[in-house]
């Protein structure tokens, strides 16, 4: 990403509204033709077989056969003109198929009324005075400041330039590479040090030695963790707590500075993704994000049940994402009003205590593929 756009990747300024409407505009014609893919398989959560179509230019289509598939049994793939969408849904719908319908977020006109809104990316918010972050704040000591004690780190912070390169090469980089593999995409140094007019790198420190870090840009009463790294022999410094301490270290900071929010930017969609647990472990809120080009409905088929992994499919819904097993018997309010470039930051859910405790159930039931610690991806 060009160093210019990393600011209006993570803020919503005047111009940076300007300009993410000239990039959707620009990668509009990718929605002019679309894909049409049949998966069947074995879900990632689950035994029975089930299958669904998706409908779109792309751009989420390889996560989401990974995420929703353990393995896949049939794969049928062909084109569709965009004038024909609406056509494929009714059909599809009408035989009991479940849908995902991705599309430019500039023609969410074009998608018929029943399809339950979402986006590819979410962005996950604390607000350090909100009842979901203070009612963790137990939690947070005993399980994540505990391990800073225990190990003795401690945290530094820098606007260095050789220590941010030399934390981006020898830290950050490594670390996305081995931990995504052929799915990796880095940010560039030139981003990391674009960062620095307004931002700082937290480093976590073992004795004298980096162990994690947090490239960071401070706004007005909010700090944005904007990428994260852990040293190599990356799973003994997890297993110690080494991300986690980064996270811990940047609430200290964030509550001695007057930080209000620590904005911990995207996850998917979804309660069994590992990023979005890790960071709603923090007390983060889902809220949506003007960033992504596209948005994303679900389309639940007229008949037949659904699966437990849909269920668990965040939806925006009534001006906050929840799951689509809790919309059970409700009115589904269809809200592309989002899609313009105003963010929402979600609402607060301590009042659904007997669906977080359900949550938790799930977690230690080990539903959620969760590796002790988790980074933006």
């Amino acid at each position: 990403m060009k160093p210019v756009l990393v600011g209006c990747e993570i803020s919503q300024n005047p111009l940076c509204r300007v300009i993410n409407f000239i990039r959707r505009l620009l990668l509009l014609p990718r929605s002019f033709v679309l894909r049409s893919v049949f998966v069947r398989g074995v879900p990632a959560y689950g035994k029975d077989s089930f299958a669904w179509l998706y409908l779109g230019e792309g751009e989420s289509l390889e996560h989401l056969k990974s995420f929703y598939f353990r393995k896949i049994e049939e794969e049928n793939i062909s084109e569709l003109s965009l004038s024909g969408l609406a056509g494929k849904i009714k059909e599809a719908r009408g035989r009991g198929i479940l849908l995902f319908v991705e599309l430019n977020r500039m023609l969410s006109f074009m998608v018929p009324r029943q399809g339950l809104l979402t986006l590819p990316w979410i962005r996950q918010r604390v607000s350090l005075k909100s009842k979901d972050f203070l009612d963790r704040r137990r939690y947070i000591e005993e399980h994540y400041g505990r391990k800073v004690r225990k190990f003795r780190y401690a945290f530094k912070i820098t606007q260095d330039r050789s220590s941010v390169a030399r934390f981006y090469e020898q830290v950050y980089a490594p670390y996305i590479r081995d931990k995504y593999k052929d799915a990796c995409h880095l940010r560039s140094l030139e981003e990391f040090l674009f960062l620095l007019s307004s931002g700082f790198l937290l480093e976590v420190l073992e004795e004298d030695s980096v162990v994690a870090g947090i490239m960071c840009r401070k706004g007005q009463g909010t700090v944005t963790a904007f990428a994260f790294g852990v040293a190599p022999e990356y799973s003994y410094h997890l297993h110690r707590g080494a991300l986690s301490a980064a996270y811990y270290f940047l609430f200290q900071w964030a509550q001695a500075n007057k930080i209000s929010t620590i904005d911990l930017l995207r996850s998917r969609p979804h309660v069994f993704d590992g990023v979005y647990e890790h960071k709603r472990r923090w007390g983060a809120v889902a809220g949506t994000d003007a960033w992504p080009h596209t948005a994303l409905w679900v389309f639940v088929a007229e008949k037949g049940s659904l699966p437990l992994i849909f269920q668990k499919q965040l939806v925006w819904n009534n001006g906050r994402f929840m799951e689509m097993g809790q919309l059970t018997g409700l009115v589904l309010a269809h809200e592309p009003q989002y899609i313009r470039d105003e963010e929402s930051h979600g609402a607060d859910v301590d009042d659904k205590l007997d669906d977080r405790r359900a949550h938790e159930a799930e977690v230690k039931g080990g539903l959620i593929k969760t590796d002790g610690e988790h980074d933006e991806p």
